[in-house]
């Protein structure tokens, strides 16, 4: 009986404090508010709520404005932000395809636009922002852009020449009146005149005036010269 009076009087010789509202305050926010009032934080657990950036407190007891002893521990649930999940690879889906599978990976369909293209056929998809294996937070949006399949007469697209070799690359572009820039690589594995870059990139829109950069192997050149 002796002890418990005497814990009942340790607990009620500490000073009442009023406990501050530390809801949507950060961690180190939080703190810094019960500190000064020599009050302890606990956290109870963690919930997904993309209205509330994570780290940040969601929930707190006893709740702002009660009063309690010093040293009380102030209870709080932080956020977790938005729920995430991983935007699947819609490349070159139909676009009925693309939706279906965003819809069932919790996302959902964007902006479409479309694009001629020599490289797939029309109503594929071309490209995907943000891309395949991107983080995002459940129920975003996909952006794609979906082939309109080959260009009418008078507009050029620019072909896909990686790992084909220079000399296709020059025949066209020849027959089209285009300037090519040639780089060698002596460095690529490659054989010689296989092209493993080029601008601009494949199936953009381009004219008699642009000039085109392709970067070539140049290993077995390379080799000669060394001799």
């Amino acid at each position: 009986i002796m002890l418990r009076w005497g814990m009942r009087a340790i607990v009620h010789s500490r000073e009442l404090r009023i406990v501050p509202d530390i809801q949507s305050k950060s961690i180190a926010g939080a703190l810094d508010l019960l500190g000064p009032l020599n009050l302890a934080l606990m956290k109870d657990g963690a919930e997904f709520n993309s209205s509330v950036p994570i780290g940040s407190i969601l929930r707190q007891r006893p709740p702002a404005g009660t009063k309690v002893r010093e040293i009380k521990a102030i209870r709080v649930v932080v956020s977790q932000g938005g729920e995430t999940v991983f935007t699947p690879n819609l490349m070159t889906l139909p676009l009925r395809n693309a939706e279906m599978l965003l819809r069932q990976n919790q996302l959902m369909l964007g902006e479409v636009m479309d694009n001629f293209s020599l490289q797939m056929e029309k109503g594929m998809v071309l490209s995907q922002e943000p891309r395949a294996e991107s983080s995002v937070e459940k129920n975003s949006m996909v952006n794609i852009v979906v082939s309109a399949g080959p260009p009418p007469e008078g507009v050029i697209l620019m072909p896909d020449f990686l790992r084909r070799n220079v000399v296709e690359a020059s025949s066209w572009a020849s027959s089209q009146g285009i300037k090519l820039t040639i780089e060698k690589d002596t460095n690529s594995r490659f054989s010689y005149g296989t092209i493993h870059a080029q601008t601009p990139d494949p199936d953009v829109v381009v004219k008699r005036s642009t000039v085109i950069r392709l970067t070539i192997s140049g290993q077995i050149e390379a080799k000669k010269s060394d001799r």
